[in-house]
């Protein structure tokens, strides 16, 4: 059963929001190694969806420590 929320709000608002809660709360073993570039290219390109290119990253570079 899906609630209204769910209906009327696509998945990916406050999703930056979501990462960086989940980052707080339970720490950067929690996220993927996509994620973690994501997050910190929300820091560098505001206001875009940057998931797509944190992805691509990891393909290109393979590591966190690459990419940096």
């Amino acid at each position: 059963m899906t609630n209204e929320k769910e209906i009327s709000e696509p998945h990916y608002l406050d999703h930056r929001a979501r990462l960086r809660n989940r980052f707080l709360e339970q720490g950067i073993n929690s996220l993927q190694p996509y994620e973690i570039i994501e997050l910190f290219l929300t820091f560098v390109i505001p206001q875009k969806d940057v998931k797509l290119a944190a992805k691509q990253a990891i393909e290109r570079f393979g590591t966190i420590k690459r990419f940096l």
